[in-house]
């Protein structure tokens, strides 16, 4: 079968094409491109023209390629849409999560295919399976070791640490410590002049992007860490007093997104729930 493009579309489809913000091209049955829309230039850096001479199983991640190709004889044979997740190779090498639906066109033996990117809901799905699997069967200071390792590799970020308050909320200690590469030692420090004395005693989340240690210029463990990026969630518990704080950071400007910090209040509350009862049982080992 001949494999050169089709003809352009109308202009009143082209139009509507070069605007559209999901992938939308069309394929014949064995994958190869015959149109790209524009959209494949801005999501996935390929400029459509180039695509024509090849096939969509050159840009999907090898261990998906049957979930597409099943995918297309489904539809095909079935001559009614199918949805599928797959990888996408971006043309700077990094694969992007897609929810595709392949719609046949048997007048045509061609399959448009319409793509839309669902990487950050997969990135949450994963860091949620991240929250479970590290920390479900540990208890006190191993669950905060383990958490902040978490933290750190699910926000791409070198520091990450949990406090807990003293009584008069002017100090902190840390319960655990990831410093890079592998686990610092925990310590505590005075809250004056510090990021972390808005989130324990404002109850905020706070969100330095770039210059933290110019803003609180007193603080010497941000210069030690050669901090740029701040940011803080406080950690509460079941009657949402503030009983401690989660904190990451970096050496260079912190650019996030909601489902960023959404992800840290999911640890955050986590932690709660672990500080708590790691307070309660000590509280008790007290009485008795």
């Amino acid at each position: 079968m001949s494999t050169s493009p089709l003809p352009p579309p109308p202009d009143d489809y082209r139009l509507l094409l070069e605007h559209v913000p999901q992938l939308v091209s069309k394929h014949n049955k064995a994958g190869m491109f015959l149109y790209a829309a524009p959209a494949y230039a801005r999501l996935l850096g390929y400029p459509p023209a180039d695509l024509t001479e090849h096939s969509i199983y050159d840009l999907i991640h090898p261990m998906d390629a049957a979930i597409i190709r099943n995918g297309y004889v489904r539809a095909w044979s079935q001559n009614t849409p199918q949805t599928v997740m797959c990888r996408m190779l971006r043309q700077d090498g990094q694969y992007v999560w897609l929810e595709m639906v392949l719609v046949p066109q048997h007048r045509e033996s061609a399959v448009l295919v319409y793509g839309q990117d669902v990487s950050k809901v997969k990135y949450l799905e994963e860091v949620l399976r991240i929250l479970a699997r590290g920390t479900d069967a540990m208890r006190g200071l191993d669950f905060f070791r383990a958490m902040v390792s978490q933290v750190a590799s699910a926000m791409r970020m070198p520091f990450a640490f949990i406090t807990e308050h003293t009584n008069n909320k002017t100090h902190v200690r840390m319960l655990a410590f990831w410093k890079g590469e592998d686990f610092g030692n925990p310590f505590e420090y005075s809250l004056t002049g510090t990021p972390c004395d808005e989130v324990i005693n404002q109850g905020k989340s706070c969100y330095f992007p770039i210059g933290v240690q110019s803003l609180f210029p007193d603080d010497r463990d941000l210069v030690a860490l050669s901090a740029q990026g701040y940011i803080g969630v406080p950690i509460t518990d079941s009657q949402d007093r503030v009983i401690g704080h989660l904190a990451v950071l970096d050496r260079k400007q912190i650019v996030i997104e909601d489902r960023e910090l959404s992800i840290l209040k999911i640890f955050a509350h986590r932690a709660g729930v672990e500080l708590e009862r790691m307070q309660a049982a000590r509280s008790s080992q007290a009485v008795d």
